[in-house]
């Protein structure tokens, strides 16, 4: 299968319970997003932001399924194809 532009990745959001409104104490707020591409959707790997208190951050992991396929493909390059979950911190000014 090839790669071109008209391929489209789509993110499913899902927010798990917990708050991070800043307050010592408070859960931190998680969401996460099933990361999926083309018209069958197939599952590229899972996003997550967490925010705690003041501190945020990201993760991006790919989906075995994947990393086993033959149309794989980085989805950025800073995000290499390997099995481990990939963790930035928020940019601050």
């Amino acid at each position: 299968m090839r790669h071109d532009a008209r391929r489209v990745a789509h993110a499913q959001l899902t927010t798990l319970p917990g708050s991070a409104n800043g307050l010592v104490g408070a859960r931190p707020l998680r969401q996460q997003a099933r990361v999926v591409i083309g018209a069958k959707a197939l599952t590229v790997g899972q996003l997550t932001f967490v925010r705690d208190g003041r501190r945020e951050y990201c993760g991006f992991s790919y989906a075995s399924e994947w990393l086993r396929s033959s149309d794989r493909l980085e989805v950025s390059p800073d995000l290499p194809l390997r099995a481990v979950r990939v963790r930035r911190r928020a940019i601050t000014a």
